[in-house]
């Protein structure tokens, strides 16, 4: 089995990745909860996220699960995670690999893995998501796809400048310093499915997010490229400076920059899967 890839171990990126990485919708989790349901009768005992990062994904399942366990292989997204205030009593934080779960065979009513399945062997995955679920226990992947930014205010031409900034950006400065896995962003987890008969993609949610310039260059600080630019290019200006400056320029923003609002789309997808009773 390959090494766990860990692009997001440091101690300060987590900080960020906490900071700036946008939550799913509430409705995201109630859909993965009803499609549990439809096989599987309450109580849920044990429900557990792989790659959960610093807990975003955790701690909404909480109200519907006896325990959850929230697993990354990243000491630091741990530790990041046990620090919030707001985790639940019955949420627990454990450091481990998506393709060797830790819990015990036959455990586990649900495995939810958001935005991080592409960074797993997935075959080795599925494998041991198998082999934790218990009968009818189900599968959820999750992910969100590129965010396109546009005005709070619907100004179209500024829109396709600053949508123009924005990938110019993302596919050009940034290009090289992707890891190939991006491209399942990019394609919204199109190779993905869950080896499960009657599995299902559903597309139907979307992430929108109004937030202010500063937490917007704060997502994009929080990219695994920016990551690595950062590596590479130590002694370089850091381009972010000049990205804020040009959008300030096409906003026209007239108010301070920390008031100054941006409207970011991402299509969302949810994979859902039921392992077979016995």
């Amino acid at each position: 089995m390959a090494a766990p890839i860990k692009l997001f171990e440091e101690a300060a990126h987590a900080s960020v990745y906490l900071k700036y990485r946008p939550r799913l919708p509430q409705k995201v989790f109630e859909r993965i909860v009803e499609y549990l349901k439809e096989k599987k009768s309450k109580p849920f005992k044990l429900a557990v996220d792989v790659g959960c990062g610093p807990g975003q994904s955790t701690r909404p399942l909480a109200p519907h699960f006896e325990k959850v366990i929230g697993v990354d292989v990243s000491d630091a997204q741990i530790e990041a995670a046990v620090k919030q205030t707001d985790n639940p009593p019955n949420v627990e934080y454990r450091t481990g690999q998506g393709e060797t779960i830790p819990v015990p065979d036959n455990s586990v009513s649900l495995v939810t893995c958001c935005q991080a399945v592409h960074w797993f062997d997935y075959a080795a995955f599925c494998k041991d998501v198998d082999r934790v679920l218990l009968p009818s226990g189900c599968l959820a992947v999750c992910a969100y796809g590129n965010f396109v930014p546009e005005t709070c205010e619907g100004d179209l031409t500024k829109d396709k400048k600053m949508q123009q900034l924005h990938w110019n950006f993302y596919k050009g400065l940034m290009g090289a310093y992707w890891d190939d896995r991006r491209r399942h962003i990019d394609n919204v987890y199109a190779e993905f499915s869950i080896p499960y008969e009657g599995s299902i993609r559903d597309d139907s949610f979307q992430l929108v997010q109004e937030i202010t310039v500063p937490s917007y260059i704060g997502y994009i600080s929080s990219w695994s490229s920016m990551r690595a630019f950062l590596r590479k290019n130590p002694d370089s200006p850091n381009p972010l400076i000049g990205f804020q400056e040009r959008l300030i320029e096409i906003l026209g923003a007239e108010t301070q920059t920390e008031q100054t609002k941006v409207r970011l789309k991402a299509p969302i997808v949810v994979l859902l899967g039921r392992k077979p009773p016995p």
